[in-house]
């Protein structure tokens, strides 16, 4: 039986990727020093790949009250949206949404997971 491999050029650049994940402190839309570096990651994957948009969605955890909640998240979109803006990214490609606590799982041990912001970088079909 003849199989077939395809060797990786260890000089090759991995794929552009298209989805990032910017988590936040409780209560928090303070950008610290991880966030910054993924910020970082996304204006340069936004430079080369040249998405027709940036969907920016931010969500929170279920402490707080959903109203408190509907508002941190706008919060943590537009402050990823204005680093990228201060990045150079074009803001007509810019796209946000917040979710509140539209939660991972609801699971009060992944609240971490719950305050993030996910940016898409999206091609036009």
């Amino acid at each position: 039986m003849l199989t077939s491999c395809a060797m990786l050029d260890e000089g090759a650049a991995a794929p552009p990727k298209d989805r990032y994940l910017v988590f936040f402190e409780s209560r928090s839309m303070t950008l610290d020093a991880d966030a910054l570096e993924v910020v970082d990651e996304i204006a340069a994957g936004a430079r080369s790949t040249r998405p027709d948009t940036i969907l920016i969605r931010g969500y929170a955890d279920r402490r707080g009250s959903a109203g408190d909640n509907a508002e941190l998240s706008d919060e943590r979109a537009q402050t990823v949206a204005r680093a990228l803006l201060e990045r150079g990214i074009d803001s007509k490609r810019i796209r946000t949404q917040a979710f509140g606590e539209a939660s991972i799982d609801g699971d009060p041990l992944l609240h971490a997971a719950d305050r993030r912001v996910e940016v898409l970088l999206r091609q036009a079909p």
